[in-house]
Formats: structure tokens, sequence, C-alpha cells
């Protein structure tokens, strides 16, 4: 809903904008109303950047939803939304509409925010370098991060001098030139790398680890050789680079050896999200913009100084844990999709065609993809790799994503490179970027004659249940030890959405502590399942058939704009489950359970005696509730063993209530209630759709 608030205001915008377009100065009436205040209002810069904010942050949401279910990083999704909103799509189909949404003048408001999120996107990264752990793999890593870097960069140099008379702008040396399109084919974006290394399960590989260290090592290595071409550029001749490089080293010496032991101090003290307040975290906001104004001082570009000090903060400590978490989502759900859209605006591809530059996007493409993947997997197979996960090592490194963009604008920005060459970098980053996952699926895909027919997956008796938040899943453990037999086994699983901005994610691993020690309490063994998701219903689903439970436990959905508990992702789960699924509906939890009733509607409800009988075994007192009299009768003929009533809506006086989800779907208009104060909680069960003796 609040999608589609954006999108009304932001076309409400445009076509006001449009009709009066023509004419700003004309004053517009209708009558006695003057609609030149309103007029007034839309020209204002203020209401001009709101606009562009609903319709870029709108339109990025959407998209990246629409790709996440395509297994591809929502920053791709992203970067998608801002080349639309750009003059490649939105310019070339409606140019009055681009015109009034992005007017030249207002880009300088867009720019200053999206400089912003930069900064604490980079300081973020800065504290994604794991000195330890490159440490741990150093011989290897920096082998081959660096010809990873070497061999792409020198390509790329040799294509910056055939290209070099053609799309150089005027007055850029061809040193500058040369040395900008070498870093810009030899980048990897450590972020979507991390992301992707996780989504796909790598992150326990030793190529996954080995990824994780090169693009660490890439993204070191780049930023300094970014900071080293910016002044050269920036400088006025060879003693004001030496002096430039002279202060860069100086400062970055000054960082590692005073600025990070006195924030590893730091973090001793504040290590708790009570202590963390608000200043420190003005302090840690001080330290990113001061960092940034002195590399900018220096000559070495803003962005560096927010790298090195987020390299200098204990990111591994706790306190640089809450640090993290505090600036991450504001960072990367506002200020990176306002950067996305203002490459977007800069970047025409349009001008590909119209100046016939497809044979250097060809050269670009190649040299790129062939210089880091063959780079990549040539220097692996020298370490002592074998073939596929060298192969595979070099396709994860090909990542570009936002960093590569970060570097093509601050390349757009000091003027070394054209609109043309601007457009065909920023889709050789974007192609780069987007084939990683599909590689990378085609390679792992086995074929269906190296899968044995004959043999089924093990059937493993037990319960699984699905959470999010801890509280939840503490509830769903006490219903798995009501309904658990003697010898099943109880899982929990918990799939996550990592932030698109750190590839380490340290407050997930320890979600399990609460249930592990309430399940010690109660004398059960607890086994564990979790992950990075896309998509979390299918990974549930997947788990299902890894798992093959007799029973899944979900916990009811909630929405904003539905009082269907049901539905969402539970429903979809629902719909496709092959084991039992049941979901629980929590209404003021007892400290004990004495006292379940079981609603029988229809004598396919039968199924329901099983988990009759599993909470007697756990000595909970069960009630049989038929609903009507012929269903007392069929019952009592069939010789049930447990106390029976009719249905009288005595509801309240049970501490849980089992209903089949068949019932519950036919019958909703009866509960429609229950829906926000159910009158005790509730278990809706659906039977298995797998046939018996499965």
């Amino acid at each position: 809903m609040l999608l589609i608030a954006s999108v009304v205001l932001v076309f409400i915008f445009i076509t006001a904008a449009r009709t009066f377009g023509a004419d700003w100065a004309r004053v517009t009436s209708f009558g006695d109303f003057d609609l030149s205040g309103f007029r007034a209002h839309l020209k204002d810069s203020t209401s001009i950047l709101f606009f562009q904010i609903l319709a870029i942050l709108g339109l990025s949401f959407l998209v990246a939803r629409i790709v996440r279910r395509l297994g591809q990083p929502e920053v791709i999704g992203e970067m998608i939304a801002g080349i639309m909103l750009g003059p490649s799509l939105l310019g070339f189909l409606w140019p009055d509409a681009y015109t009034a949404l992005f007017p030249p003048a207002s880009l300088g408001n867009l720019a200053s925010l999206s400089q912003l999120g930069l900064m604490i996107f980079l300081f973020l990264i800065g504290m994604e370098v794991d000195l330890s752990h490159i440490r741990n793999h150093l011989r290897a890593a920096i082998f081959i991060s660096h010809a990873a870097i070497v061999i792409p960069f020198t390509l790329g140099v040799l294509l910056a001098l055939y290209i070099y008379r053609q799309y150089s702008p005027a007055g850029v040396d061809f040193l500058s030139f040369g040395l900008f399109i070498g870093i810009s084919v030899s980048i990897t974006a450590f972020p979507v790398l991390a992301r992707i290394v996780q989504e796909r399960g790598l992150l326990g590989s030793p190529t996954g680890r080995m990824a994780l260290t090169v693009a660490a090592i890439d993204d070191a290595t780049a930023w300094c050789i970014l900071a080293l071409v910016v002044a050269l550029v920036q400088a006025k001749g060879v003693a004001s680079a030496f002096v430039t490089v002279v202060l860069a080293l100086t400062y970055v010496l000054v960082m590692l050896f005073v600025v990070r032991p006195f924030l590893n101090r730091m973090g001793t003290v504040y290590y708790t999200r009570e202590i963390i307040g608000r200043g420190v975290m003005a302090s840690i906001i001080l330290l990113i913009l001061g960092s940034a104004v002195l590399t900018q001082l220096i000559g070495i570009h803003a962005l560096f100084g927010a790298f090195m000090a987020g390299v200098v903060l204990p990111a591994d400590s706790r306190f640089g844990h809450l640090v993290a978490e505090k600036l991450r989502d504001f960072a990367s759900v506002i200020l990176l999709p306002l950067f996305f859209a203002l490459t977007g605006v800069r970047t025409d591809f349009v001008l590909i065609f119209k100046s016939g530059a497809w044979d250097v996007m060809g050269l670009v493409l190649l040299v790129a993809i062939g210089g880091k993947v063959g780079g990549g997997m040539l220097s692996a197979l020298l370490v002592g790799m074998k073939p596929k996960p060298a192969l595979e090592l070099g396709v994860l490194i090909n990542t570009r994503g936002l960093i590569e963009l970060i570097i093509l604008n601050v390349g757009y920005d000091l003027g070394i490179l054209t609109r043309e060459l601007f457009a065909v970098l920023v889709l050789m980053a974007f192609i780069t970027t987007f084939m990683t996952g599909p590689i990378l699926s085609i390679m792992h895909r086995k074929r269906s004659e190296d899968v044995p027919v004959a043999v089924k997956p093990p059937s493993a008796r037990g319960i699984l249940f699905s959470f999010g938040p801890v509280l939840t899943g503490i509830s769903l453990l006490r219903i798995a030890s009501l309904l658990r037999k003697e010898g099943e086994r109880i899982t929990a699983a918990h799939f996550h959405r990592s932030s698109e901005l750190l590839g380490r994610d340290p407050v997930e691993g320890k979600i399990f502590r609460a249930l592990h020690a309430r399940a010690a309490d109660s004398g059960l063994q607890l086994a564990t399942v979790e992950g990075v998701a896309t998509d979390i219903s299918e990974d549930i689903l997947s788990t299902i058939q890894k798992e093959r439970p007799e029973l899944l436990l979900l916990g009811g959905a909630r929405s904003m704009f539905s009082k269907n508990r049901i539905g969402g992702k539970v429903g979809e789960v629902l719909k496709d489950a092959s084991s039992a699924v049941g979901i629980y509906v929590e209404k003021d939890l007892p400290e004990e359970f004495r006292q379940a009733g079981i609603l029988f509607s229809r004598r396919k409800d039968g199924f329901l005696m099983d988990y009759a009988e599993r909470l007697r075994g756990s000595g909970v007192d069960v009630i049989i509730l038929p609903t009507t009299e012929d269903l007392m009768e069929h019952l009592v003929a069939a010789q049930c063993p447990f106390p029976m009533r009719l249905d009288n809506d005595l509801y309240g006086e049970f501490d849980l209530l089992v209903v089949s989800v068949p019932h519950w779907l036919e019958k909703r208009y009866l509960y429609s209630d229950w829906m926000d104060d159910p009158p005790c909680s509730l278990l809706l069960i659906r039977e298995s759709s797998e046939p018996a003796g499965e």
C-alpha cells in the first residue's frame, strides 16, 4: 500500500508538472480557485526532492523484490530501478516526465544525499576487511588477488591505449585515463559477492572463503590505486603529486597505529546497546566525516577516508557489530537507492546506439570478463586449486556491482570519462554482476543421470518448526515439546535476509541461544537449521524435503491489511508442503498447559486424534468437541477414548484449541472476532499430503 501511494503521488506530481510545464509563469485558475500557489510548491526544490525520493524508493523496492524472486541480489534490482528512472528509459519514453522529475537544477541535492550514503556504505565496507582472515590465507589470497587485478588491469590499460583518442575527454592525459580504465575492469564488489556466497551456501567451502578473502584484498588494493589516480589527476605537477602521496601514507599510518588502538579501547568500554548512546554514535559519524574531509583535503577523495574509518574500527567486537547495526539499514534502505538513481540519471544507454560504440562495448566486456575470470582461475590453479573450484572462484570475483558504480561515478565527476564511455562501463558493471548467479547455478546443476533414481531420501521422523523472532521460536518450541512422541527429534529452522551491506551478519548466529537454553531446561535435544534466504517460503519447503518431518509448525501470520492468519508466506508453505502443517496462534501462553480442546467438525477430522494422543501423552487433559450431534454419535460408535461434549462455544476455558485448517477456512466468517483476539491459543492443523507409509 505504501508503494502504491508513492507511485500515485509521483504520478500526480509528473502530471501536474507537465500541465504547468508549458508556461510556469502563467497563473492558472478554475473559477475562484487560484492554483498559482500549488504551482509554486511544485517548483520548490524541497518538494521536487521529496517526489524524487518517493519515486526512487518505491521503484527500487518493487524491482528489488522482483529480481530477488529470480535469484538475484537486491542490489541488481536497485541498479535496474536507477537505470529505469534515467534517460535510458524514462527519459526516452516520456521526456516531459523525466524533465519534471529530475530537472538539472535539482540534481545537486540528490548528489549530496547520495554522497552521504556512499560515505556510510564505504565505512561499513571498510569494517568488512577482516585482517585476521586475510592473514589466515595470506600467501595464496594475495597471489590470486594481485593476479586477478594485474591481468585485467594490464588489459584495461592496453584497451585505453586503443580508445584514448576517440573516447577520452579533452585535456585528460593518457596516464590518468589509462589507469582509470585499468581500475574499472579489475574491480571486485565485495558486498554483492558476500551476499552471493552466503545465499549459495558457500561460506563454509574453501572456494567461498578464498573468494571473500581475495575480494577483501581486491577492494583495499583498488581503493589505494584509485586514491593514487585521483591524486595524479588533481595534482598540478610531479612535486604536487609527490606531496599528496606522502600525506596519504602519513594519513594511513596515523589511522592504523593511532586511531585504531583508540577505537579498540573504545570498543572494550562500549559493548552493549544500552551503553552505546547518542554521544557514541555522534563520535562515529564525526570520525567518518572527519576522515572523509581530511582525505578530500589531501587530494585522494572523501570516499577513501570513509573506507579507512571503517578499516580501523574493530568490526569483530560487539561494539563494531552494534555500530554497523545502527547505520546499515539507514544507508541501504534510503541513501544508496538515491545513488543508484543518480547513476541512472547520468547513464544514457541510447548514446551507445547513437555513437556506434558497440565495438568498444564488446572489447570492454571481453577485457573485463576474460581478464578477471581468466586471471582468477589461472592464479588459483597455480596455487594448487582444482579446475572446477578455480573456475568457480574466477566467476565469483568477476562480480562488480556497487563498488564499480562508485568508482565510475568518481571518474565521471573528475572528468576522466565521457558520457558515452560512462554508459559503456555502467552496462559492463551490470552484466558482470548479473551473470554471476546464473553461471554458478549452471555449474552446480547436477545432470539427471548422475542422481541415483532408486534411492529415496531417508525418512526422518520428528517435528520441524520455523520461526522469525526469538519469542515466536520459544512458543513454537513449547508446542513442539507437547506434540513430540518418544524418540522423535525437534528441529528449529531460522532463515534471515542478510544485509546488502555486510557479508558477515554476527547477530544471526546467536539467535538459537535462548532456544537451546529452554530445550536444555526441558531435557530436549534441539537440532537447528539456519540460512540466508532469498525466498523464505521456498527455503522452508526445501528444508521439509531434506528433513522429512511428520509435522511442520509455523507461527500465525499477521498483516496490516488482512486478518487472514494463514495468508502470505504461511499460506504459500501451507499450499505446497508435503508434511502435516500446524499454524500456532498464541493467546496469553500459560506457564503450563492443562487442558486442550479438539474441535471435531467432520469425519475427515479423524487425523486430529493423533494430536489428541500426543497431547495426552504430555500430561494435557484433552476434550473432543464435536460440532454436531451426528458427529457425537459417530465418535461414540467408534469408541472414542477421550471425553466428549457438544461444541458450546466455551473455548476460553481451554489453554489450547486444535482446529483443522479445512474447517477454519470453511467457517472463517464465524471466527472473524478471533483474528485479533482469540479466546485461547489456537493450533490450526492441515494433515500430511504424503500417502500413508511414506
